[in-house]
């Protein structure tokens, strides 16, 4: 990538100067002083620490990856990689030990005559993945340094439910909820 943004149309400025007023409007009138971004190594975790950045100041900007045995070096680097370009304060956190210990436990809860299915659907286990990372270590981190956490997801994934609710769909303000996936993109690729 070069160092240089991509020259933006009309709309990806006005999109751009929105997003930036609206969430310097709330910092200041809810009092905020710093976040916890949740990078992925995706780009819609990596938008929302910029915008946060750029409101918020990389001095009052931590970003924290949150991986589990299905996450790659790639994304986790891609994370890392982020936090540094944006002179924001890092740390790689892994949710994999207490998932085992949620599906311990929900083992527990069946031998004990809880009614659960077992197997258990994939799609539950994705889900507690993501309620680690939400409800339970990133709302934990913002907690003990005293800021917020954004929710990352855009609005293409809020249409359709892609998201779990007090997982990746928790947060203080959900700055890319209005925003289609290629709205994401052409903003992605104007801050470069």
């Amino acid at each position: 990538n070069s160092s240089t943004p991509v020259a933006a149309t009309p709309r990806v400025v006005e999109l751009k100067q929105a997003l930036e007023n609206g969430l310097k409007f709330i910092r200041e009138e809810w009092g905020l002083e710093k976040t916890v971004v949740a990078v992925s190594g995706g780009i819609d975790s990596a938008l929302s620490a910029t915008l946060h950045t750029r409101v918020f100041g990389s001095e009052n900007v931590s970003c924290i990856n949150l991986p589990s045995r299905f996450n790659s070096s790639i994304t986790r680097n891609a994370a890392q990689k982020l936090a540094n370009n944006l002179g924001c304060s890092y740390a790689s956190l892994s949710i994999e030990d207490s998932v085992q210990f949620t599906l311990k436990q929900l083992d527990d809860a069946r031998t004990q005559g809880l009614p659960l299915r077992s197997p258990l659907p994939s799609v539950v286990a994705e889900n507690i993945q993501a309620r680690d990372r939400g409800a339970r270590l990133l709302a934990a981190v913002a907690a003990s340094v005293g800021a917020v956490f954004p929710c990352n997801a855009n609005k293409s994934e809020m249409t359709v439910g892609y998201s779990t609710l007090y997982g990746d769909h928790a947060g203080y303000l959900s700055p890319l909820g209005d925003l289609w996936k290629g709205d994401v993109c052409a903003l992605a690729q104007h801050y470069n």
